[in-house]
């Protein structure tokens, strides 16, 4: 069974968001958000969505429509994606030489989370910048979640509470992580650290599910 296969068995994210049944087949849709006009996202970033809110007049090739009432855009997706292809797998971080699994995720993190702070622009405040690895950990690890608490700011504005990376499982970490490499898979990010390579190479040779 491959990752395609898996994908398609899946239920549609936006009928689940929406809270309706899903009446037509499921699609792997490859996202193009940081993708050029011509070009799409890996097969490991495809999402499941049926076939009415993939190619239907309301789904993501027509009006959007049924996107914006589900309040989701292909980022939260495919983070809903993983999270729940990652549910019943076994952590691909295991311990070695006695160093703490949590430990080498979170040495791991902050190397990836560099290289996106070099190479990938961001919007904020209506411009694209370059924003630091604290910066994009927080835009990230957001991600794993679709409702986020937002709080007045002090000075007037909001605050977007993000979900600390210091109060994960290791599941959850786990989860960031395939998150932070589907993103960086799909902005083209270049990893310099090796250990994160070969991590990801090995999840991806993890048994494919019945």
């Amino acid at each position: 069974m491959t990752h395609l296969d898996r994908i398609r068995a899946m239920p549609c994210v936006v009928c689940a968001a929406l809270r309706q049944p899903q009446t037509t087949r499921t699609h792997a849709h490859h996202p193009r958000t940081g993708q050029g006009m011509a070009q799409k996202a890996p097969d490991h970033c495809a999402i499941p969505v049926c076939e009415e809110h993939h190619t239907g007049r309301r789904g993501i090739h027509g009006d959007r429509s049924a996107w914006n009432m589900a309040r989701l855009d292909e980022m939260q997706a495919l983070g809903l994606t993983i999270r729940r292809l990652t549910r019943d797998i076994p952590d691909p971080v295991e311990e070695v030489q006695g160093e703490p699994r949590r430990d080498r995720q979170n040495r791991r993190m902050w190397a990836a989370l560099g290289d996106i702070s070099r190479q990938v622009e961001w919007p904020v405040d209506g411009e694209l910048q370059r924003l630091s690895p604290e910066d994009w950990k927080h835009v990230l690890s957001a991600g794993l979640k679709r409702h986020q608490r937002v709080a007045k700011g002090v000075d007037g504005g909001f605050v977007i509470l993000g979900q600390r990376t210091s109060r994960m499982k290791v599941a959850e970490f786990a989860e960031l992580l395939t998150l932070i490499d589907a993103f960086g898979a799909q902005h083209g990010v270049n990893w310099s650290d090796p250990q994160w390579i070969s991590m990801m190479a090995e999840q991806a040779k993890l048994p494919e599910a019945a």
